[in-house]
């Protein structure tokens, strides 16, 4: 089945966003590859240069892969694994060996809402940081990220070198803010038009929606996160039972909860 095409925006592009839909639900396969560029034309009922127009920007963007003389093939995903334990996202790249920097989006001071206020354990009002940066690997935007953090505990943290550092090292080298654990809460969602544009994914793509309340050693809240990892780049794996590795660092979420404080 073809494609309706809107007004007002360009086919190549539209073309694009189709792609990135039926790379993310699966469409193409074990093996990844996409139809032959006339076939894509055929199917879309647009010129063999619209087509390779919209397979070029998805090449750029690290989606697919041209190969010569074999075709168009989807990158491998990335395969972020063990969602339990605490690691960092530039951690969890350089394990892969995934070259990975973070862009700085927005870094401002908020005041705590209630709900805000209630999973921080601070009051109404407080003075809150709140930053929102983009993780990318290879060059390619793999997650964007918001984290906030009471400003009572990091005054400073605004005039950090925040581009770039991995925040929960920084809180641990700055401030001897350790972190121990996270409560986690994971969710399969559309990404709406702000989530797309940061990600350079079609509106609507699946995402992994994932919320956690960062805690220390003494189960207090130091930051509250929410994030949005690109459905077509990554899997998570979590060990339940008697399978958990026990020599991985990070507290269960069982073990938060049955000490915390809230």
């Amino acid at each position: 089945m073809g494609l309706i095409f809107r007004e007002g925006t360009t086919f190549y592009y539209q073309v694009r966003e189709d792609l990135t839909r039926r790379i993310a639900m699966g469409e193409f396969g074990a093996n990844g590859q996409l139809p032959a560029e006339l076939d894509l034309a055929q199917h879309y009922g647009v010129s063999r240069t619209t087509v390779r127009q919209a397979i070029l920007d998805l090449v750029r963007d690290g989606i697919l892969t041209r190969q010569r003389g074999r075709g168009t093939f989807l990158l491998p995903r990335v395969l972020v694994s063990d969602a339990h334990t605490l690691i960092s996202f530039a951690d969890e790249m350089k394990q892969r060996g995934i070259e990975s920097c973070a862009r700085l989006l927005s870094a401002r001071e908020i005041k705590a809402t209630a709900e805000i206020a209630a999973e921080l354990e601070a009051r109404e009002n407080d003075p809150i940081f709140e930053i929102v940066r983009l993780g990318l690997g290879n060059g390619v935007p793999l997650v964007l990220r918001t984290i906030q953090v009471p400003a009572a505990i990091v005054p400073d943290l605004l005039s950090q070198p925040l581009q770039d550092e991995p925040i929960y090292d920084m809180l641990r080298e700055r401030y001897n803010i350790v972190a121990a654990g996270s409560y986690q809460h994971f969710a399969a969602v559309a990404a709406d038009k702000k989530v797309a544009a940061a990600l350079k994914i079609a509106i609507g793509a699946p995402v992994l929606s994932w919320r956690g309340i960062t805690v220390d050693i003494n189960r207090r809240p130091i930051a509250r996160t929410w994030a949005y990892y690109r459905g077509d780049r990554f899997e998570f794996s979590i060990n339940q039972g008697n399978v958990a590795d026990d020599r991985r660092l990070g507290v269960r979420m069982r073990t938060i909860r049955g000490g915390g404080r809230r």
